[in-house]
Parts: C-alpha cells; structure tokens; sequence
C-alpha cells in the first residue's frame, strides 16, 4: 500500500503543475485592471483622481504585472515552491493569513453539511431500498431529485425571506452561534443529501439482489445483520466514492452558499477576491483546492481496502 499511495502522490505532481498553468493563464486572461480596482479602493492612500498614467505603471511594476506573463508565472510558482504564496493586491498583506483566516468557518459549515446530509441520506436510502416501489421510495425519489435540481442560492434566499425577514428566527449572515449555521449548513446538508440518497438506495438495491444475500437469509440469520453486516458494508464503496467527490462540490458550492448567508470562509474570500482581481489570492486558493481534492481521491482509494478485503494494490 505504501508504494501504491507513493505513486499516486507522484502521479498528482503533474495534475497540480498543469492546474496551476491553466488558473494562472485564465485569471490574467480575465478583463480588468486590479491596479486600477486597487485605486478605486482608495488602498494605500491613492484616490482615483489624484494617481496618473505613470504612477499606474509604477505600482503595476511594484506588483510584478508590467512583466511577460511567463515570467509572472514562474516567479510566482517558485514563491508557492518555497511556501510563499504571495502578497494580497487589495488586502496588501501576505496571502497565507488570510487563507487560514477564513480556512476553519469553511470546515466548520463543511462539517454541519455533511453531518445534515448523513442524518437525511441514510435513512431515506436504506429505506427506500428495503421498501421499494412503496410510498417511502417514491418520496426517497422526489427527494433526492429535489435535491439535486434545487439551485443553492435561491433555496438559500427562499430561507432567509422565511426564517430571518418573515419570522425573525435566525440570523441572516455572519459566524456568530450555533443559530448561524442553521441555515447555511441545511442548504449545504440538503444539496449533498440529494445525491447521497439516490446513491445509496441503488446502491444497496444492487447488493441485495446477489446470491450471497439469499444464502445468509437462507441460514436463518436476522435480516438487520444481514442488511448491515452483509449487505450494506459490500454497498459502501460507491457511497464512499460520493463523499470523496464532494469534497470539490464543497469547496465550489461554498463560493455561492458563502456569499448568500454573508458567511466568513473561503468560498466568500474567493468571491471577493475574482471581483477585485486579486490575483495572488485566488491562484493560492485554488491550488489549496485542487490539492485537497487529490488528497481526497487518495484517501478514498485507500479507504476501499478496508471496506472490501478483495481489493488490493500493487
């Protein structure tokens, strides 16, 4: 497993450098001028009426932006090589602090997604798998594609007109209590739910069907050891595969359901940082993004040999 997990390692090198390639290309490829953006803050003491031509190009050439866009990349791929991801363009700090900053409210809301999510996909997959074609697989049905054709942010607005404007329940944005994840975790629970049930309700429908199923019932054995010792632990691989790919819907999804409820993470840090150009930002996170995802991956491939002995890696 230890050369296996090795080469998968080496293997993502490659993936990460042509990300970095594509996100650096495209970004600087984008229309607007973030000096400009940097003046119309007023950042630094500069108001737009009072900076001309030539101090643009100054502070431009201060930022590195007057350079080939080769060159830009290179100094900036060097930098990440050595653990420095740069300075911030409209924050004028370093990038890392502000990354960890906003890093554990997005873990924070990632972990009250999935927990919502498990507490509603669970149920409704197992029991619309042992009970299919009754009322509850029907609703199980509905459900998940509910779930997953259901836009984030207009579920998040529909929430925030209801429990905050309507009725004054919670609170609309911000990381402040228990009640500020409510919202933002249930959007987030709920959209990951969708899937998650309907993989678990095929899943286990497939496994059921197989001769070694019939032949533990046929023994006499209970059939909820059968469904959880037999049954459902063979089911979990694809299961386990969702929750590895939901990791990148998380880190994208986040940017919308961020930025609906006000929320203080990354998603929104991203959200902003396009909107001001803020290069050095937006590539850091990324390439955070795309590395979690890779490890992700890894962690899941490794995770299927605990689940099925039968797998093994070479």
């Amino acid at each position: 497993m230890l050369q296996y997990t090795i080469r998968k390692l080496l293997a993502a090198i490659p993936i990460v450098f042509a990300i970095t390639i594509i996100v650096f290309t495209i970004l600087h490829m984008t229309p607007g001028d973030p000096i400009r953006i940097l003046i119309g803050f007023g950042v630094g003491g500069y108001a737009g009426g009072d900076v001309d031509d030539s101090m643009i190009e100054v502070l431009r050439a201060k930022w590195g932006l007057d350079q080939p866009l080769h060159i830009q990349y290179v100094k900036w791929l060097g930098n990440i090589v050595r653990g420095d991801m740069g300075n911030s363009i409209r924050f004028r700090s370093p990038v890392w602090p502000l990354i960890k900053a906003r890093l554990l409210p997005t873990i924070l809301l990632a972990l009250v997604g999935y927990g919502i999510a498990i507490l509603l996909a669970f149920p409704l997959g197992v029991i619309s798998a042992l009970r299919q074609n009754s009322i509850v697989d029907y609703f199980s049905t509905g459900f998940s594609l509910f779930g997953l054709s259901m836009p984030v942010f207009w579920l998040g607005l529909m929430l925030i007109l209801l429990f905050s404007v309507r009725w004054g329940l919670l609170p609309t944005s911000g990381m402040n209590g228990w009640k500020t994840f409510v919202m933002p975790g249930f959007v987030l629970g709920f959209s990951l739910a969708g899937g998650l049930t309907r993989m678990i309700r095929s899943s286990l429908l497939e496994v059921l069907r197989q001769d070694y199923v019939n032949t533990a019932r046929a023994k006499g054995l209970a059939e909820r050891i059968v469904i959880v010792k037999h049954a459902f632990r063979n089911a979990a691989i694809p299961v386990v595969t969702i929750f590895g790919l939901n990791l990148a819907y998380i880190l994208s999804g986040s940017v919308l359901i961020e930025t609906v409820f006000a929320w203080p993470g990354l998603g929104r840090l991203v959200f902003q940082s396009l909107g001001n150009r803020d290069y050095p930002v937006v590539q850091a996170i990324v390439l955070l993004g795309a590395v979690v995802v890779i490890f992700a991956n890894l962690t899941t491939d490794l995770v299927y040999g605990f689940i099925d002995p039968r797998i093994r890696y070479e």
